[in-house]
């Protein structure tokens, strides 16, 4: 990454002057080297003047042709995607909505978006609806799921509902799918025999081992021609995929949160064949970056349990042997702690981490193992 001053490189440089009354522009360039994403937290602080920082967050992608969109306000649902997508070949980019708006810039070369976006409100703003929109009708394709969108865009009851907005429009046109109402407790789902997502499952969407948070998971009715993914009992729909030819994209919408789903095996099962409906090509493509000697079996797991109270642990492969640095960072991008700094021999390996004496918060945690590099978010609740 390169930081500039009115087009001057910093070269490393931790503070620089700005005369009083005038004003500069501070340009941060980042230049990829593999597909993914980043996150960087870039803090400008009045030297002198504790407690007057100013923190920009950005989320930078690179060549992916699948993006994933976190709008789940901060909790750590992001994992139970990142774990289905392992065994998929699929190189994604990865968006923190939470910590900046996504633009038109972004999506240049993504051919598909996953948005999900859990117990958070609001969720699909005017501004996210109209990126949506054009991004739809430039052939692309959507997989978004969530309890209460309909709910949000639809129901006037709601406290935040815009009565002068299209988001009622937005919902019926581009999900193909009229909201009925919130099914309170009801967390059994079967999926149909003829559709291309469900593979006909019977799925559960509370539990432990998945996100266990859907207090309001939607009924909805399909419009013509959506196609029936999951339905609750008596035949109420929770989920549907559908093709719109006038503008060739696709569409797959749940209408509870895909986090939920209790079986590992059938979030991975579904992720798929979402993925093989977009059609989205496996793997990094010839021509997208140099290549890199990162070694496909050098990886490093998200940590387990997340959330966690004090103690974490974090699985670890090392190809061969190499310098290890994971790292933990606060939301302002601030070094908070090193979960290890020190060279690891070939294999698997389980690092533990003890949080006792940080305060309850989310985190970022940056790994380093010889070329490869991975950054993911922790969720400390004590």
């Amino acid at each position: 990454s390169t930081l500039t001053l009115d087009g001057i490189i910093l070269d490393n440089a931790e503070s620089f002057s700005i005369p009083a009354g005038t004003e500069k522009e501070l340009t941060l360039r980042v230049t990829p080297t593999s597909a993914g994403y980043s996150s960087i937290a870039l803090s400008i602080q009045p030297e002198g003047e504790e407690g007057s920082a100013v923190t920009q967050h950005f989320t930078t992608t690179a060549s992916a042709q699948l993006l994933l969109v976190d709008d789940d306000g901060f909790f750590p649902y992001e994992d139970y995607y990142f774990s289905a997508l392992e065994n998929a070949g699929v190189s994604y980019g990865f968006w923190e909505r939470s910590l900046s708006r996504l633009d038109q810039s972004q999506l240049q070369n993504v051919e598909s978006i996953i948005w999900w976006t859990g117990l958070s409100y609001p969720t699909l703003t005017q501004s996210d609806r109209d990126l949506l929109a054009d991004y739809l009708e430039d052939g692309h394709n959507l997989f978004v799921s969530g309890q209460d969108i309909g709910y949000e865009l639809c129901d006037s009851s709601y406290a935040y509902f815009d009565t002068l907005s299209n988001s009622v429009e937005f919902y019926e046109d581009y999900f193909s799918a009229v909201y009925e109402n919130d099914f309170i407790d009801k967390y059994s789902l079967q999926g149909t025999s003829s559709d291309p997502i469900s593979s006909n499952l019977s799925i559960q969407i509370s539990g432990s081992n998945g996100a266990n948070n859907q207090f309001y998971p939607s009924i909805i009715t399909l419009t013509a021609p959506a196609q029936k993914l999951f339905q609750y009992e008596e035949n109420k729909a929770g989920a549907l995929c559908y093709v719109n030819d006038a503008y060739d994209y696709k569409i797959v919408y749940f209408a509870f949160g895909f986090e939920a789903i209790n079986n590992p095996n059938h979030r991975e099962t579904i992720l798929s064949n979402v993925i093989t409906w977009f059609d989205i090509t496996t793997g990094i493509q010839e021509n997208d970056f140099a290549a890199t000697e990162t070694t496909p079996s050098t990886w490093v797991s998200n940590n387990f349990p997340n959330p966690f109270n004090a103690l974490t642990s974090i699985t670890i492969n090392v190809a061969e042997p190499a310098d290890v640095v994971i790292k933990m960072y606060d939301i302002l991008g601030r070094e908070v702690g090193t979960v290890v700094n020190e060279k690891y021999p070939t294999g698997r390996h389980i690092v533990r981490f003890d949080a006792g004496e940080l305060p309850s918060g989310i985190y970022f945690c940056r790994s380093k193992i010889g070329d490869y590099r991975k950054v993911f978010k922790m969720s400390l609740l004590k």
